[in-house]
């Protein structure tokens, strides 16, 4: 009953006003200069550019504010009055209010902030974009026509929307609509009754509630009943669901209101094609695990924090750089945090303090001797970053991804302008997150290769090697944003590539062809060989002065053609090397892997498995791969031998009578006996061998086989 006796009362009060204004008739009014008093001489004039006058506003005028005003009084529009303020004006008023009423219009372009604000009856207020309405103390809106706003209303005490005289007030558009508190029955930016927002919520268009679910891509959980897309401006309120994103997800401008809180799943990808504002009191997390991370694309502006999280394996070695501003050294406090010297080509000391800001795009390496979960928590990076490589020493740098999302390395199947990096080679290096104890390669191109699984797509937070040419600089812009993420690339038809396994780790390497490479090292198409852990096995290939190669490109295929592969191990072990790729060569020339060591020929188009043994001592050059055929490959043994060790000999029966070069090998990879003979019905080899594994390996004029034997 008040508040209809209240509205009765105000009508009255504006009718009266009116009826006063009816002194003269409606004028156009424009602001004569700056920093103009409302009600004073002068601070009208009656043309565009005209001086000013000694007409003072009254409720029927039509007002054009191009200019800063201040309000000195209160103020209605009342009847067909206007008041229009342009992108280049400005009304101040503090203190005062401004009420309109009958079919009165009020349109903002520029700024405005005044203490209250009341409409009634058909009047009209528009926000158009880029204008900012401020009300101080409290914003009350019964009128029959709904409030256009595609800017900002913004409102510190009580918005109030419809009353018991008009229920079905409304306020819509794109922009964003603000308040303390919210009151009354009608419809605010899509979210009905105003009554039921959030205290303190930010609105706009599509409005997150949370009213079904936790899922981003439920359509009820939105006041549009829409779920986002990239044209949508978003507001996540405070719900009883932290609202959750899997998969993908759209928005334009993402606004998150006090109280609300968004979780990015691990391998979510969130495009936010304008602005993000995240208040104070509201969280904003991306979520991982050890090799999976949730990724935000932003394109606009940003103000606030995220939370970005990152998992550190117990005992592992990783590279870390930071997506967000200002982030301390304290991030990853008991651990081992350092940084890679390009000019000593070794590593820096630990860092000990907490307080050592971590430069954006600048990579770390982190060692952690037991397993936890840290975060990155500021102002997400955005725009363009750029960080200097030198190549003082062997040109080894250690750079990073200064973004919340997945970079893209690749230069040919997108904008390459994501990218400047004309003063390195193009492979990146980084620890394989399988756990092969080796670093993942990456070398982009229309024949892109990979290594250890490595990507074109450069995780967030993670930090990466690239080998410097030259003294300059690595500049990336979002331009390199990743809108998806796929799994490892396809072996091409021109490539081999060599597996090492063995002590729970394993490495790979890569024999390529293409014309327009060269037998030396390319740009392009190459990449150096970078050690990794101290257990795990290395495998490259040597170009002729001895430079290994992780990736080796050569320009065609002959039958003379001999490229060396090299083999490193720290531990005395049995091992295997596997050849993918064989299928699909397209060449076909005879593939024959010769080991120097044991004088064994495989024919890999057969068996594209071999297993040896191999020590710290053995020599690393062991291997040789041949495009020809050679002699003793042609075909494999019809019927294995039975090898036994008995009594301290060792025993071979076959079928073979013909003379058969029998060798015996240590696990370090040295010859212990050596024998000729036939092995039908059977050979006996004297062996004195101490207990352990062992490698015979046996050669015939038309066939090789090796197998393990264990010495008691």
């Amino acid at each position: 009953m008040f508040s209809i006796l209240k509205h009765i009362t105000f009508s009255i009060f504006l009718l009266l006003m009116g009826l006063f204004a009816t002194g003269r008739e409606g004028a156009k009014l424009y602001t004569a200069g700056n920093n103009l008093v409302w009600n004073q001489p002068n601070t009208w004039s009656t043309s565009v550019s005209g001086p000013g006058s000694s007409i003072t506003p009254q409720s029927n005028d039509t007002l054009v504010i191009r200019n800063s005003v201040i309000l000195n009084t209160d103020f209605v529009i009342f009847g067909y009055g206007r008041v229009e303020v342009t992108p280049t004006g400005n009304l101040k008023g503090n203190n005062f209010s401004l009420s309109l009423s009958g079919n009165s219009f009020l349109s903002c372009q520029g700024e405005i902030m005044i203490s209250h604000l009341q409409i009634d009856g058909n009047s009209s207020l528009d926000i158009q974009a880029g204008g900012v309405l401020a009300v101080l103390e409290g914003f009350q809106n019964n009128s029959l026509v709904p409030v256009q706003v595609a800017g900002k209303l913004l409102v510190s005490g009580m918005l109030s929307c419809g009353d018991l005289v008009n229920q079905q007030a409304s306020i819509i558009g794109s922009g964003i609509v603000s308040s303390s508190n919210f009151n009354g029955s009608g419809e605010i930016m899509t979210y009905s009754p105003c009554s039921s927002v959030p205290q303190g919520s930010l609105l706009t268009e599509n409005n997150w509630t949370g009213i079904n679910s936790a899922d981003w891509n439920d359509p009820m959980n939105w006041t549009g009943s829409i779920i986002p897309t990239t044209q949508t401006n978003i507001s996540i309120l405070n719900s009883g669901h932290t609202l959750e994103l899997s998969g993908s997800g759209f928005c334009h401008n993402l606004y998150l209101s006090p109280g609300s809180k968004l979780d990015l799943l691990p391998t979510s990808i969130l495009t936010v094609d304008g602005n993000l504002s995240i208040d104070p009191a509201a969280t904003l997390l991306l979520k991982s695990t050890s090799s999976q991370y949730a990724s935000l694309l932003n394109k606009g502006t940003v103000s606030g924090k995220i939370r970005s999280e990152i998992h550190i394996d117990q005992n592992s070695n990783t590279l870390v750089s930071s997506p967000v501003a200002e982030a301390q050294s304290g991030v990853f406090i008991n651990m081992y945090l350092h940084q890679f010297n390009e000019s000593s080509n070794d590593w820096g000391n630990y860092i000990v303090p907490t307080d050592v800001q971590m430069t954006p795009m600048l990579g770390y390496g982190l060692y952690s001797a037991f397993p936890s979960t840290r975060y990155f928590e500021g102002m997400p990076n955005t725009g363009e970053f750029s960080q200097v490589v030198t190549a003082d020493n062997e040109g080894w740098n250690l750079i990073g991804n200064p973004y919340p999302c997945y970079l893209d390395w690749q230069s040919d199947s997108k904008n390459v302008s994501g990218w400047s990096r004309n003063s390195i080679n193009t492979a990146i290096y980084y620890p394989d997150p399988s756990g092969s104890g080796n670093y993942s390669v990456y070398i982009p191109g229309s024949d892109d290769a990979s290594l250890n699984h490595g990507s074109r797509y450069i995780a967030p937070m993670q930090g990466f090697f690239v080998k410097a040419r030259q003294n300059g600089a690595v500049q990336v812009n979002p331009s390199a944003f990743a809108s998806s993420v796929s799994s490892d690339i396809s072996l091409h038809s021109t490539a081999l590539k060599f597996r090492v396994e063995g002590g729970g780790y394993s490495d790979e390497a890569l024999i390529r062809f293409n014309s327009g490479s060269s037998v030396d090292f390319d740009d392009s198409y190459d990449a150096y060989k970078m050690t990794g852990a101290k257990d795990a096995p290395a495998i490259y290939s040597a170009l002729s002065d001895g430079t290994q190669l992780a990736i080796n490109t050569l320009p065609s295929v002959s039958s003379d053609l001999l490229v060396p592969v090299g083999m490193t191990c720290n531990n005395n072990a049995e091992y295997k090397l596997i050849v993918n790729g064989i299928s699909n060569f397209e060449y076909r020339y005879p593939l024959t892997l010769e080991d120097r060591l044991t004088n064994t020929f495989v024919d890999l188009r057969s068996d594209s498995t071999y297993s040896f043994l191999s020590s710290p001592s053995s020599d690393p050059n062991r291997f040789i791969l041949h495009f020809d055929v050679i002699a003793g490959t042609t075909e494999p043994l019809s019927s294995h031998p039975l090898i036994t060790v008995v009594d301290g000999n060792i025993r071979l029966t076959g079928d073979n009578n013909h003379n058969t070069r029998v060798d015996v090998f240590g696990l370090d990879g040295r010859l212990i006996v050596h024998n000729v003979g036939t092995l039908s019905p059977a050979m006996t080899i004297p062996f004195q061998g101490n207990h352990g594994i062992y490698l015979v390996t046996i050669t015939t004029n038309t066939a090789t086989y090796a197998q393990k034997i264990y010495a008691d």
